[in-house]
């Protein structure tokens, strides 16, 4: 009899962790589709001719421009050794997606500005200074 309880109640448990498992395998499922939908929209927001870069599930890497677009994937054109190579980017291939393109610049000419106002306060001190002695 208490082997019969011990299999049973090893059953039990056994259902238990599968049905566990299930809902652990449902939730990232939806977790993924969400991120997808996310990148859609970005994709299809910025349009073909944008510079991204790309990181992929399996750790590649990829840059470029997007070229097309449709609804399962996107194609990135790049240049690797003067020949333009094209890839086609599934979606749900994606692990992390950004634009490339204006930072660079953004951070330059706010440097630039900062350089600038140093500059002139500076020279404002230097003339005070100067009309003071």
């Amino acid at each position: 009899m208490s082997s019969r309880l011990e299999h049973y109640a090893l059953v039990v448990i056994r259902v238990f962790v599968y049905a566990r498992r299930i809902r652990r395998a449902i939730k990232s499922r939806r977790k993924q589709k969400a991120k997808e939908a996310e990148f859609k929209r970005k994709v299809v927001e910025w349009g073909t001719n944008k510079q991204v870069s790309i990181k992929l599930h399996s750790g590649e890497k990829v840059e470029g421009r997007i070229a097309t677009i449709n609804d399962e994937a996107f194609t990135v054109q790049g240049l690797n050794n003067s020949s333009i190579i094209s890839k086609d980017i599934r979606f749900s291939a994606i692990k992390k997606l950004s634009a490339k393109g204006n930072a660079g610049k953004i951070a330059g000419y706010t440097a630039l500005g900062v350089l600038a106002g140093v500059g002139a306060v500076v020279a404002v001190l230097f003339a005070v200074y100067a009309s003071n002695e």
